[in-house]
């Protein structure tokens, strides 16, 4: 007795590559923007084509505080900074697989 509509695999059958995280973003440049905000670019994360790019995360820490901005282009914009506060900043990209590691950190101070 089988199993009537079973689907079977056999070692010939191409199964799809595993899902991956992209390499850390490179050349992080931070810069103080308008109205309490700190403008980050960055040059794209490298990865695969099976875990193509679907955006970026930025994380600043400063002033006791931790804020996140999101994007999907090579320049994110985290707003609600304080103004004269340092923040250490940096960026990660995100595949279907999950974060990549974080870029190294850059210091702006939001004016």
């Amino acid at each position: 007795m089988g199993f009537s509509g079973a689907t079977t695999y056999s070692s010939y059958d191409a199964l799809p590559p595993p899902l991956s995280v992209p390499a850390e973003p490179k050349y992080v440049v931070g810069r103080s923007g308008p109205s309490s905000t700190i403008i980050l670019d960055y040059k794209a994360s490298e990865t695969n084509q099976s875990s193509p790019i679907t955006g970026y995360l930025a994380t600043c820490i400063g002033g006791g505080r931790n804020i996140n901005g999101s994007a999907y282009g090579t320049s994110i914009t985290v707003g609600g900074v304080v103004a004269g506060v340092e923040y250490s900043c940096s960026v990660q990209g995100q595949t279907n697989g999950g974060y990549g590691k974080p870029s190294d950190a850059v210091s702006v101070v939001a004016k």
